[in-house]
């Protein structure tokens, strides 16, 4: 990808080679470096080379081709190394190349993943924590990194551990002595790219760009479409993204053209990462530099609401209770939900509002992470007031939720409070015949089943045993939970034959309703 260090590598490996003896250095007919991006032209390059450091007598009529291939036979019969920097094309050095001869030895940096076929291909990864590290203390001392240990490795992460990031960053600290590592961070999180520092380049420099002006040029480089799908992709969250969530989100109909732009486009431009087994990755550099893209974007809107109603539907499918295949499946998605509930909860309509929070919450609760589950607990219900009032039925439902997960932690008073609002909110606003009054009974009943409150937990989970029959049919998912609430505390009260009558008219009724391998049932 775009400032990963290839030129830096490259001519690393040939100044060292250069700066030898020359009885020890490898290729004593020259190195030659060309730059492929240059406007300078390639051919024109290597003659210029032939004549200036060489002192070959080169053709001067004729065409380019063949006055190049001229200077590869008249070149030196010892070892070579021609570089080739920054290649966006094949086609555009194939006919400036050397022969296929063992003296001529040839790198070429590119951004392709796939330029051509038969060459040796070393790609190029970020750096590991501890090379970003030293990168920075390079610049700016092993002293003023150890002060901001912590503030440094996160700068690290924030930058993705890419180089060029890395390298501009720390340059301009170098700048700013006064500037704690801190204080940058803070500014890179506010603006983005767009944050001095990483903007520009300095003359000493290999890389003359910055790293928005990098990016710029893959992105000049991709047709229409795969412009349109990074759009989409930008909306992820930096994390694994499943190719399931890619194929529903963009709008390519054809699969096979959605994999030909992913991996001939975007993969290819270095843009897009696989993982492998159907995962996709985006560096965090390139996502924010995506994600500027899609703001002055025609298609910003567009973009936004299908994404959000992507996430919805995945949230609407969470269960209350997950088994292992479920969490499996989520654990790659719910970074990805998370973005909706944290940035673009204004795209969601209010219908649909609550759902993200509650598939989170849900994905953590239900595998005892309750502290995790906490938060969005709380913010579902404090962002569903100010959204839609104080009286709202979604209201009534966070009410409910975050009740159930005090009791599940053992928060008692807590709960019965938050239930006890809920109850009476629901009753006021929705009715005495609501199927969201069965659910606050149903959880009622559970927290004074818990607290060893035996006979007022008898009374509401009668109340709603009845009333889900009474409003909902003899057949619906709350008789289920009002009878399994009964049993157990039939059960908890050593009324066996009771509970065991109830227990097996819950069963039997899941097995009806939800087939043999459901949760519920076990």
């Amino acid at each position: 990808m775009a400032g990963v260090g290839k030129t830096e590598l490259a001519l690393q490996y040939a100044l060292d080679d250069r700066d030898k003896d020359l009885k020890e250095c490898s290729y004593k007919s020259g190195i030659c470096w060309v730059n492929v991006s240059d406007q300078g032209n390639i051919g024109t390059q290597i003659l210029n080379f032939s004549k200036d450091y060489l002192k070959l007598s080169v053709l001067e009529e004729g065409e380019l081709e063949d006055r190049v291939l001229n200077c590869w036979q008249l070149w030196g019969q010892e070892d070579s190394l021609i570089i080739f920097d920054d290649v966006r094309d094949y086609e555009q050095i194939y006919d400036f190349l050397p022969p296929q001869e063992t003296r001529f030895k040839i790198i070429i940096t590119t951004r392709k993943k796939d330029l051509a076929e038969n060459i040796n291909v070393l790609a190029l990864e970020v750096l590991d924590e501890k090379s970003a590290l030293d990168l920075i203390i390079s610049f700016i001392g092993k002293e003023r990194v150890k002060k901001e240990l912590e503030e440094a490795k996160l700068l690290c992460k924030d930058l993705g551990y890419l180089p060029l990031g890395l390298e501009l960053v720390a340059r301009f600290l170098k700048r700013r002595q006064n500037w704690q590592i801190k204080k940058y961070r803070d500014r890179l999180k506010d603006k983005g790219l767009k944050v001095r520092g990483i903007q520009e380049s300095t003359k000493d420099m290999t890389a003359q760009r910055g790293v928005k002006a990098a990016f710029e040029i893959s992105w000049q480089e991709l047709e229409k479409e795969s412009q349109e799908i990074a759009y989409y992709l930008s909306l992820f969250e930096v994390a694994p993204i499943p190719y399931e969530l890619i194929k529903k989100l963009c709008p390519i109909e054809d699969e096979d053209d959605l994999e030909d732009l992913l991996e001939d486009s975007l993969i290819n431009s270095s843009l897009l990462k696989d993982l492998g087994n159907q995962v996709y990755e985006i560096h965090t550099l390139i996502h924010q530099y995506l994600r500027e893209k899609l703001e002055t974007s025609d298609l910003t809107i567009e973009v936004k609401k299908t994404y959000c109603q992507l996430m919805v539907n995945i949230a609407q499918e969470i269960p209350e209770q997950l088994i292992k295949t479920d969490i499996e499946r989520l654990i790659q998605i719910i970074p990805h939900l998370i973005v909706v509930a944290k940035e673009l909860n204004q795209w969601i309509n209010d219908d649909d509002f609550i759902w993200p929070y509650v598939g989170i919450s849900r994905f953590y609760e239900t595998q005892a992470f309750y502290k995790q589950a906490e938060p969005w607990r709380k913010q579902c219900l404090d962002i569903t007031k100010k959204r839609l009032g104080e009286n709202h039925s979604y209201v009534v439902r966070s009410l409910q939720n975050l009740g159930y997960l005090y009791t599940n932690q053992g928060r008692y008073e807590e709960a019965e409070v938050v239930l006890k609002q809920s109850l009476e909110l629901c009753q006021k606003e929705l009715g005495e015949n609501h199927s969201y009054v069965v659910r606050s009974l149903v959880n009622l009943g559970y927290l004074y089943n818990n607290q060893g409150r035996y006979k007022e937990a008898e009374v509401v989970l009668k109340q709603a045993l009845a009333l889900s029959k009474k409003i909902l049919g003899e057949t619906h998912p709350y008789v289920g939970r009002s009878l399994l609430n009964l049993g157990y505390l039939y059960n908890n009260q050593g009324r066996y034959e009771e509970a065991e009558v109830l227990l097996k008219q819950a069963v039997d009724l899941y097995r009806k309703l939800l087939g043999e391998d459901h949760p519920y049932v076990a």
